[in-house]
């Protein structure tokens, strides 16, 4: 996060350099004496809203914004305290340090306590680590006084390293000095290091929430964030910490105000915990990993007596020696058993098997299921299906089929990889292509004209579409006789699956290429004499029936979204996630405005209008876990804005649009991965597109939509934006297919108002959604028609109609358009849609009103009867199925019984009736 230049930190604050004993340079010490490096980050005064702003790697990290305080003190010596020694502040076995003053210059720990208070110190300094702890505050001085060389303990254990237990000790006025000496005196097996500037911020000016980019408190934020950045950077790259190295972000305490001193205040009490480094290969959210241990109490404050107790701040500390392979500081409360699980399991591998098809040798001698057959231009008449050789060529035009009989799979086999084998007995130089065959065919009758006899081939040489299919298997090419493999790629496997799934779809290969070279290639067929030499066929798989099996969690979630005057009420309904992916042991709720909640079904009220990120995870009896977030936009009033852009609105982390250019004259191609999308006219290109709009709660009328996409090459034509009318994939669709396995009705993704239902027509959604013209290059704006509004309210009122929409001109346009796509490297360029909508229903009831409706056969009304007492008047309305309010008729205060609603204007249909 770059710093405003106009925000300086207007804080002053006292340096004062304790001397720093046994520095060593980074070539001195370069491999860690244990398991892994541990750095401990404490930003003094971070509340949890504000770890967003943060730049920290958190999709990489395991954390959560739950993490609680000491139950009694919110302050900032006594929580380090629980930090570094893993104890509550009070009881028996507490650590007893409950001030917040300077120190003393020869207090300790100990005297206070009245008994020696281990820290981690302690631990990893008698192992032979080295340690160091570098403070924003001049009353961090209190630990190098109780750990130094006259106050530690002896070293007990193997060899003496002395009482000093802190290796090196220093005040720095900023975060980034802190970073600078940390570098300067490393490295460093454990180090401890503490930011202060949200604190002191927080306190001269007040602990304004990070959204607020004009504060000071957003402004120290940015300036912890900055030495965050660069001290992930020096680790990640210096040769003594790279790829060792793990580390734990937390805070003492949060803030509002100008203090933090109530503990019973969840804005005081709660805070950040991430941990990330190579020991988080499955990260996941922390509360999550720990169901069983750990209590998830979302702003409700827990105290010390509590079972289970919440995750706390004074984990840190022997988490950092269960990072290290080191025991837990003596007598410490907090993960003491190193009980805190910080990723998720590794998956259970399934076992992999291998059977292979090969006549006269696998799965059994007796195997004679393979078919092949050669094909030739110059005799089109003769079958070759007996021959000992097999041939492809250009000149003269000549093709192989093969096919496998693959009814010895076992069921339920899941194809994981394969490759064919081939016996080379004619090399060449050039390059044949293999496909999937489309249609059978006889071994015995196949021919250049027919694939058995009394049928013909869509085109001779079985060139027609509906002959071999355009997807390409692979390329066989051998410079020398021999055996000659041609693997299957992972995405190619869907062809064998579906094999394998249905027999009556395996048509086996072609081998062929009539466009290309002049020197042929002979292959051995299934009739070779030298067994090992003929077509063979290896299929990896696993087992996904007969085995037991686990089946992991899938997290989703039903919204149904209210607003009333002054709050927002959003139901969540995750208890579909059940027959998902098996039984679900617990569920997390985030609502995205610093509370949770756990539970199947959650209510939950927004007391303020905003776009709120709210994240699911569920966690199965077998502790596999899944996540899924989706956003809610919370209106301020009847009509409102939403806008989304990938990367950038409704949130940063919205990652809900789609988008791939389809290409005429490279129709087997997908382009989901490129920086920019392309229309053209000659030859034919279409954009396909689509945003994820399930943020805007149904029930919604648009009342104004645009979109703006950046344009890079620029052009007079215009291009029309129609509805697609199927699904289709990013990372699959091409110019022929929607998705792998399935075509466009028309390729290219052309519209046709053909295709639409006839209500649709009637409606006038036929007509373009909007016109996309780039004269110059930057910013091009469409405005949606009022087909186009349309189509947008449909795919927000009913999600699973949302297609996306297709751009083109294939009649009128020569001049292409270029402009960049939702995967442009700068977000603020990406495609963007702009929208105004209004919500059709919107009150929330104080009762709840039951009532009843029926047609009656002999009239042209719809009849409604009123079940309750209304202590106020309500609007009955009527929609049709595109979202439109057909009709509206009040019902005052206190009537009860039959209403009836005049509906003779309306076309036979059906209609969703709102109360």
């Amino acid at each position: 996060m770059a710093l405003a230049p106009s925000f300086r930190i207007r804080i002053a604050v006292i340096v004062t350099f304790f001397t720093i004993v046994g520095a060593l340079s980074a070539s001195a010490q370069t491999a860690p004496a244990f398991t892994s490096r541990v750095i401990i980050v404490s930003v003094d005064g971070l509340r949890s809203d504000a770890l967003n702003e943060l730049g920290l790697p958190l999709s990489e990290a395991s954390a959560t914004i739950h993490a609680q305080t000491d139950p009694d003190y919110t302050l900032t010596l006594p929580n380090h305290t629980s930090m570094l020694t893993g104890r509550f502040v009070s009881g028996l076995d507490g650590h007893g340090w409950y001030r917040n003053d300077e120190p003393s210059s020869n207090e300790t720990l100990h005297a206070f306590r009245g008994w020696y208070v281990p820290s981690i110190f302690d631990v990893v300094h008698d192992e032979g680590g080295r340690t160091a702890l570098f403070a924003g505050k001049t009353k961090f001085s209190l630990f190098d006084v109780s750990y130094n060389e006259i106050n530690g303990r002896p070293d007990a254990y193997g060899a003496d390293h002395g009482r000093d237990k802190i290796d090196v000790f220093g005040v720095q006025s900023s975060a980034q000095e802190t970073i600078d000496a940390f570098i300067a005196g490393g490295p460093f097996d454990l180090a401890f290091l503490h930011f202060s500037e949200p604190d002191d911020v927080g306190h001269e000016h007040g602990w304004t929430a990070g959204a607020d980019s004009l504060s000071d408190y957003h402004a120290a934020l940015e300036a912890v964030d900055s030495a965050l950045q660069s001290l992930l950077d020096f680790v990640q790259s210096d040769p003594a910490y790279a790829g060792v190295t793990n580390m734990i972000v937390t805070a003492d305490h949060g803030g509002t105000g100008t203090g933090h001193s109530d503990p019973g205040v969840a804005l005081h009490f709660e805070v950040p915990f991430v941990v990330w480094g190579p020991a988080i290969e499955r990260p996941d959210d922390l509360y999550a990993l720990n169901i069983d241990t750990r209590g998830f109490s979302p702003a409700a404050h827990v105290a010390a007596s509590a079972s289970p107790q919440p995750l706390r701040n004074a984990e840190a500390g022997n988490l950092a020696l269960q990072l290290m392979d080191l025991p837990p500081v003596p007598g410490s409360m907090h993960n003491a058993d190193h009980d805190l699980a910080f990723q998720q399991p590794p998956p259970a591998e399934p076992t992999s098997f291998v059977i292979a098809f090969q006549d006269g040798v696998s799965p059994s001698a007796d195997y004679a299921g393979t078919s092949d057959t050669k094909i030739k231009s110059d005799d089109p008449a003769t079958n070759f299906g007996a021959e000992v050789d097999l041939e492809v060529d250009h000149q003269p035009a000549y093709a192989t089929l093969i096919r496998w009989d693959l009814s010895g799979m076992p069921a339920g086999a899941q194809a994981v990889g394969a490759r064919m084998v081939f016996g080379v007995s004619n090399p060449t130089t050039h390059g044949y292509q293999i496909r999937p065959m489309s249609r059978s065919w006889n071994e015995a009758e196949a021919t250049w004209n027919e694939p058995s006899t009394g049928d013909s081939w869509e085109i001779p040489g079985a060139e027609g579409e509906l002959d071999r299919e355009s997807t390409r298997l692979g390329l066989i090419e051998s410079a020398d006789t021999g055996s000659r493999i041609v693997e299957w790629s992972a995405s190619q496997l869907s062809v064998l699956q579906q094999w394998m799934d249905d027999p009556t779809t395996n048509h086996g290969i072609i081998i062929q290429r009539y466009n290309q070279g002049d020197d042929g290639m002979d292959l051995a067929s299934s009739e070779h004499p030298d067994v090992s030499l003929r077509p063979r066929l290896e299929i990896s798989y696993v087992l996904t029936t007969g085995v037991e099996t686990v089946a992991a969690p899938v997290a989703a979630f039903d919204m149904n979204h209210e607003r009333g005057e002054e709050s927002s009420s959003v139901v969540l309904d995750a208890s579909g996630a059940d027959s998902l992916g098996g039984s679900i042991a617990r569920y997390f709720w985030d609502f995205g405005d610093n509370s949770g909640a756990t539970g199947s079904v959650v209510d939950h009220i927004y007391d303020t209008p905003g776009v709120y990120e709210v994240t699911l995870t569920v966690f199965n009896d077998d502790r596999m876990t899944d996540r899924t977030t989706r956003i809610v936009i919370v209106d301020e009033a009847e009509e409102a804005q939403a806008s989304f852009q990938q990367g950038v609105f409704p949130l940063p982390s919205y990652v809900g649009a789609i988008d791939t250019k389809l290409q005429s004259d490279d129709a087997e191609a997908n382009f989901g991965d490129d920086e920019s999308l392309f229309v053209d006219g000659s030859p034919f290109y279409s954009t396909v597109m689509r945003w994820d709009l399930t943020a805007i709660a149904p029930g919604i009328e648009v009342v104004a939509a645009q979109m703006t996409v950046d344009v890079v090459n620029p052009t007079s034509d215009s291009y029309e934006i129609h509805p697609v009318l199927r699904p289709w994939d990013e990372g699959n669709a091409t110019w022929t297919m929607a998705t792998s396995g399935a075509p466009w009705a028309t390729a290219g993704a052309e519209f046709s108002v053909d295709a639409l239902d006839a209500a649709s027509v009637a409606a006038g959604l036929g007509e373009s959604m909007g016109t996309l013209t780039g004269g110059v290059n930057g910013p091009a704006s469409v405005v949606f028609t009022e087909a186009g509004r349309q189509w947008l309210a449909r795919w927000i009122n009913e999600p699973a109609s949302n297609h996306g929409f297709v751009i083109q001109n294939f009649a009128d346009a020569q001049d292409g358009l270029d402009f960049r796509s939702s995967e442009a490297l700068e977000p603020a360029l990406r495609p963007r849609l702009d929208l105004t909508y209004r919500m059709a229903h919107h009150v929330n009831l104080p009762e709840r009103v039951e009532f009843e409706t029926w047609p009656n056969p002999f009239r042209s009304d719809l009849s409604v009867r009123v079940a309750s007492d209304l202590r106020h008047g309500v609007d009955l309305e009527l929609y049709d199925m595109l979202g439109r309010r057909v009709l509206k008729q009040s019902i005052a205060s206190g009537q009860f019984g039959e209403v009836r609603l005049d509906t003779s204007f309306l076309a036979a249909g059906v209609y969703a009736l709102i109360l």
